[in-house]
């Protein structure tokens, strides 16, 4: 499913940031153990990327949402019909 993310257009750096969750979970779940010697370190990245991500998909786009939503309708409207003049298809 991280690669579908991909095809989304997930910047690269957070694929990453994904694939190191999944490979500590998976050998969590299937070998029984986290991989390192540093079970406190390891917890703490998880808790990081975690939080990243969390920030970068959800958090930071719904407070530019919520900034954007501040203009007159007809403005933010005129802004959105000139973003896609220049969007590829």
């Amino acid at each position: 499913m991280i690669g579908q993310l991909v095809e989304h257009g997930l910047p690269g750096e957070l694929i990453d940031a994904m694939d190191v969750v999944r490979v500590f979970g998976n050998e969590a779940v299937h070998a029984g153990q986290i991989l390192g010697d540093d079970d406190e370190k390891s917890v703490a990245t998880l808790a990081e990327i975690i939080n990243t991500l969390v920030e970068e998909r959800i958090a930071r786009p719904e407070r530019l949402a919520a900034m954007t939503n501040l203009l007159p309708e007809e403005k933010r409207k005129a802004a959105m019909a000139r973003n896609e003049k220049y969007r590829s298809p």
